[in-house]
């Protein structure tokens, strides 16, 4: 058997399953991904999304477009044990699926567009899992790289063994498994490649809110600082004031350090709500081109309205369940709900940024495509913004001057 692909587990990947990897003498938990939480399975599946979008959408981009290039240095194995003991496909399975479609689909439509997958993680076992579900998978223009190691020295070797070309597109998929960015070697990206754009799910609310009031190990203070560009003193003084909103803080140190990575480079940025109104992770875009940003605006609202119902019946039960003082606290989760994706909310921000003049559809269209959270053609906020605000829109202009 190839060594690459050698197994110490089963022979056949149709042999392994929950119990038999349990009860194997060699188990090892950590060579074994499982399905923790709803929140992981949801950031498959938008992941997912977003990059069946962004394949779709670059790809149509310029004509003269040669290569697009994936880059997911955590991959893990793509095999996912949830709680019911079935299997589930992790991120690095649905970009190879991903991948095999969109090649196919070109061959025949006669298209021809190369595209290169970098996989990686640092345990051998998970690479073995990526490299036995792509053994004998050979189509042509797609490449498949999986590595084993740690990410920073695997990127730095995909960054001095792949040249700069205008006509490639880069998608890097960061997501940590705790908030611990490496902000340094995403600049290097930048700085040796023009199209790039980088996903990064951003776990703050379960980890980072845990970690700063008790960091003490050094390795969890270069973690912290090294994300967030503060001191690990600062953090810990912000965390103790009561009533300040924590998450809005930690959030605009994020943005801040993605802001820096380049001159031009937009970021865009959203959390990703449950079915109980509770913020499980953010979603970042950091990108050159609108383009990329808007595909995470369209893909987060679509996640959010399909979970609007099961908001509103968990709001309505709180009020038989709980007093209204218990209520009043409660409000803090709804923050992000209001913020990012109540459209009466949304409405206010557009208005009281062009309240008093009139603008051309081509400004409030080119507001839309560079804010950090407000999607383009939503027509639920025309008619909000006409009925609510007084707003008279034509087609040629946009009137806010409220006349």
């Amino acid at each position: 058997m190839d060594k690459n692909i050698y197994c110490k587990y089963f022979d056949n990947c149709n042999d392994c399953d929950y119990e038999s990897l349990i009860k194997h003498k060699l188990f090892k938990k950590k060579e074994i991904d499982f399905l923790t939480s709803n929140a992981t399975k949801i950031k498959h599946e938008l992941l997912k999304d977003y990059v069946r979008q962004w394949m779709t959408v670059i790809s149509n981009y310029k004509s003269s477009i040669k290569k697009l290039v994936i880059i997911d240095l955590m991959a893990a194995s793509g095999r996912f044990f949830n709680k019911d003991k079935q299997i589930s496909d992790g991120t690095c399975r649905n970009i190879l699926n991903l991948s095999r479609e969109f090649c196919e689909s070109n061959r025949r439509e006669n298209k021809k567009i190369q595209v290169n997958l970098f996989f990686s993680d640092i345990v051998e076992q998970k690479c073995v899992c990526m490299r036995r579900y792509n053994y004998n998978s050979k189509i042509e223009d797609l490449n498949i790289n999986i590595t084993t190691g740690d990410y920073i020295d695997v990127a730095n070797d995909i960054i001095e063994n792949n040249k700069y070309d205008k006509d490639t597109y880069y998608l890097i998929i960061y997501d940590p498994y705790k908030a611990d960015i490496n902000w340094k070697i995403l600049k290097k990206f930048y700085s040796e490649f023009i199209n790039v754009d980088v996903i990064i799910t951003h776990f703050f609310i379960t980890d980072s809110f845990r970690s700063i009031p008790e960091a003490t190990r050094k390795i969890t203070i270069e973690r912290l600082e090294r994300t967030y560009g503060q001191s690990i003193d600062d953090l810990k003084e912000i965390c103790k004031i009561k009533g300040f909103n924590k998450r809005m803080y930690l959030r605009g140190c994020f943005i801040k350090k993605a802001e820096n990575l380049r001159t031009r480079a937009k970021v865009y940025y959203l959390p990703t709500l449950s079915t109980k109104n509770k913020t499980l992770y953010d979603t970042c875009v950091i990108s050159n081109s609108y383009k990329a940003g808007e595909i995470l605006k369209l893909s987060m609202w679509k996640h959010t309205n399909n979970i609007i119902n099961d908001i509103n019946i968990v709001r309505n039960s709180l009020f038989e369940k709980y007093t209204q003082s218990e209520l009043d606290n409660w409000k803090a989760p709804e923050k992000d709900y209001d913020k990012y994706y109540n459209p009466d909310e949304i409405c206010k921000v557009i208005f009281d940024n062009f309240k008093g003049n009139i603008i051309s559809t081509e400004q409030l269209n080119e507001y839309y495509s560079y804010h950090r959270y407000i999607p383009a053609k939503r027509s639920e906020f025309k008619a909000i913004l006409k009925t609510k605000f007084g707003v008279k829109l034509s087609k040629s202009n946009i009137n806010f001057k409220g006349e």
